[in-house]
């Protein structure tokens, strides 16, 4: 029987000095927003990922997952959070997602961020699990996590998630119906961050990264680290 590992340290985060950050005058502009969002949805090739998970019988979800969580945490901005009238970067981030629950609600499912792929798939397949068996729906400190929302119904060009505004500044990311097309795997993965602390820039990287950790995902099942140029 496997033991699950339960991890209750949280990232560390460093307070930003604003009177040296690059960004200040745009934060405090973007704060006044009654809607400060920047999003972008951009249909994904997650050929590699899938045919890596069907001949490793992997869970796919959970491989995405492992790029996301890979991603994210490869771009400084996508850690900042204000909070408190300030701003600070976390070490790294962990994620969140939803779970269907067999009578068509769901669960929120809180993770931890391991680095190693083995762990994080059964860290993620043990926290599934628990959530169907006891869902969560509690509202607690989540500033150290990004969140990710599954929609396997539909394709879209376009998403939006709720606004919460202890969690505005946490980046919520949404994948869609997965399609074929040309022989290949795409699906259409939405981005949405505040606008205070992320650009276009920075959501442009966000998506290169995704799609170069995609296609290096059979070394990532060995632990060698994404190549990002």
């Amino acid at each position: 029987m496997n033991t699950r590992e339960v991890i209750t340290t949280l990232p560390e985060k460093r307070l930003v000095d604003l009177n040296t950050y690059k960004r200040r005058e745009l934060l405090e502009v973007f704060l006044q927003y009654d809607v400060p969002f920047l999003s972008a949805t951009v249909e994904v090739d997650i050929t590699t990922v899938r045919e890596c998970a069907k001949n490793n019988d992997l869970n796919l979800f959970t491989c995405l997952l492992y790029c996301l969580t890979k991603t994210v945490n490869s771009i400084p901005e996508l850690k900042h959070r204000y909070i408190n009238n300030h701003l600070y970067e976390f070490d790294y981030i962990e994620p969140g997602y939803t779970v269907s629950q067999a009578d068509g609600t769901f669960s929120f499912c809180d993770s931890k961020y391991v680095s190693r792929f083995e762990r994080f798939h059964q860290t993620i397949l043990n926290d599934i699990a628990q959530a169907k068996e006891s869902p969560d729906t509690g509202v607690k400190d989540k500033s150290h996590m990004f969140f990710v929302s599954n929609i396997p119904w539909i394709s879209f060009t376009h998403f939006q998630q709720p606004f919460f505004r202890p969690y505005g500044f946490n980046p919520v990311v949404t994948i869609g119906k997965h399609i074929d097309r040309d022989g290949r795997r795409y699906a259409p993965v939405a981005l949405q961050c505040h606008h205070g602390t992320v650009d276009g820039l920075h959501i442009g990287l966000f998506f290169n990264r995704l799609e170069a950790c995609i296609s290096q995902f059979e070394q990532l099942i060995d632990n060698v680290e994404p190549v990002f140029d």
